[in-house]
């Protein structure tokens, strides 16, 4: 898995289009995202190569060199329709050594499966230079398709005769694929070139003339390049992403900060995948925890939404009014929601919500570190969300219902769920639905999710090790812990 970087600084015998500095200046945003590159530079350029390498280590190697337009005949026929102080001879060439390059890295030493041209100034398309660096992160350590090249392709208007006109069948500035994708393609370009001669024209227009090496998604020549490859072709992974979070209340916690940090940290010690959600008054010890955690995926920043609550709110009767209120609630009811945001960013085909300071209810810490380990890596349903839970149905224990608007309801304890990442979209929708159509009431999370049973798999559990344990025994069909005695799943099997 994951992909290498390459990406190649020419300069042509005439005037450059920008200036080598602009070009360095560009090319540095691109090295301080910290993805693996490995770099070609014009050999006029050893100078600044070798400040680069040693300014940036994730340049994996550099190598000088020029290109060739040995090749090019003298009677040379250009587009017509062209700038011709930019679409010169040479940078039709420089174009064209793209998939040559790619082809050369194919046949080295990469230690990834996958690997991805990208134009050595990308930046200076972009509008978001943080987003971006994120998304260079994100794809750097993806999961791809293995049979085609991937590029991005701009809807731009149709051209029968490519020598004349530039084609944006194809952007042109970044291409990932497999290794073994670059080297038949790039022996088609060179045919392609070959047999066309003396005519010469953009590298994308003979990328057009060989489609069946390409699958492309739509994009414009910004942003839209790097989170397209990620939202339509990122493979994922079987095995289970973790989410959890921690909002601040305007008025008191219920624990110390501090607590709730002492607890997390035994979670991300785990090593499982992490996508956290911090306060944004929280920067500074999520930009600390990101830094000591590789295993946090992604942490955002947030501000708890209390402005869809009407003015007048009926909170229930039985409850503990320091702890429990309106922006409690809201607290609580922001968990499938930030499951829903959380499909963006994860790599696994399941997630699972985790309590933030889950780790305080356990006595046995240790043992919920293999748990949450084996959970991980595990395979899962992919038709209902499995959720914990202490109480059985009603009619079980002789009620017709729970009282839902004036106690809390543990029929689910709310701690940790686990679904496929397309099952969330959905139960957060139903929830929103329930929780407007019951105001001015407004009660638990796990209140509204007892009127949504049908989104939901109920395991036996309790606020302790269970809520882990039982999970870890659906796995490998065991027995689980329970508050009344011994109970044993039956092992879903796949159809």
């Amino acid at each position: 898995m994951g992909v290498t970087f390459v990406t190649a600084l020419f300069l042509p015998s005439g005037p450059i289009f920008k200036t080598v500095s602009k070009y360095l200046d560009m090319f540095t945003l691109l090295a301080g995202s910290g993805v693996p590159i490995i770099l070609y530079m014009d050999y006029r350029l050893q100078e600044e190569g070798r400040e680069l390498c040693a300014n940036y280590p994730n340049i994996q190697r550099c190598t000088y060199t020029t290109f060739d337009n040995s090749w090019v005949p003298k009677d040379v026929i250009l587009p017509s329709v062209r700038n011709p102080s930019k679409d010169t001879a040479d940078y039709m060439c420089i174009q064209l050594m793209k998939l040559r390059l790619m082809a050369e890295v194919a046949a080295g030493v990469v230690n990834t499966t996958h690997i991805a041209w990208i134009d050595f100034g990308i930046f200076h398309m972009m509008k978001n230079y943080d987003e971006c660096t994120k998304l260079l992160q994100r794809i750097a350590s993806g999961n791809f398709p293995t049979d085609s090249i991937i590029t991005p392709s701009y809807e731009g208007k149709e051209y029968l005769d490519l020598f004349e006109h530039i084609y944006w069948k194809y952007c042109g500035s970044l291409l990932l694929g497999e290794k073994s994708l670059f080297p038949p393609a790039y022996a088609q370009q060179n045919s392609l070139v070959a047999m066309n001669l003396p005519k010469l024209t953009w590298e994308v227009n003979y990328w057009a003339m060989m489609e069946e090496h390409f699958k492309s998604y739509i994009a414009s020549h910004d942003d839209s390049i790097l989170k397209g490859v990620l939202t339509q072709y990122t493979k994922m992974s079987t095995g289970v992403t973790f989410v959890t979070a921690l909002y601040l209340p305007s008025g008191p916690i219920f624990k110390s900060v501090e607590s709730y940090f002492e607890n997390f940290e035994r979670l991300a010690m785990t090593g499982i995948p992490l996508i956290v959600y911090l306060d944004l008054r929280l920067l500074s010890r999520g930009e600390d925890l990101c830094s000591r955690y590789p295993n946090i995926l992604r942490c955002e920043y947030v501000t708890l939404d209390t402005s869809w609550l009407p003015d007048t709110l009926k909170l229930p009767i039985l409850r503990r009014e320091e702890k429990d209120t309106a922006e409690y609630y809201c607290i609580q009811l922001s968990k499938l929601q930030l499951l829903c945001n959380a499909r963006e960013h994860a790599k696994t085909t399941h997630l699972a919500w985790i309590d933030f300071g889950i780790y305080n209810i356990f006595k046995a810490p240790s043992m919920m570190d293999e748990c949450l380990k084996q959970i991980a890596a595990a395979e899962f349903p992919t038709d209902k969300i499995m959720a914990a839970g202490c109480w059985p149905l009603p009619h079980v224990v002789g009620y017709i219902q729970y009282d839902l608007w004036d106690s809390i309801c543990w029929r689910f304890c709310g701690g940790f769920l686990l679904g496929a990442a397309e099952l969330f979209p959905a139960a957060a929708a139903r929830q929103k639905e329930l929780v407007l159509a019951h105001f001015p009431r407004l009660v638990w999370e796990v209140n509204y999710w007892t009127l949504m049973e049908e989104y939901f798999t109920n395991y036996p559990s309790d606020h302790n090790e269970a809520i882990i344990y039982n999970m870890r025994q659906f796995i490998i069909g065991g027995e689980s812990i329970s508050p009344i005695g011994v109970l044993t799943f039956v092992r879903h099997e796949k159809n």
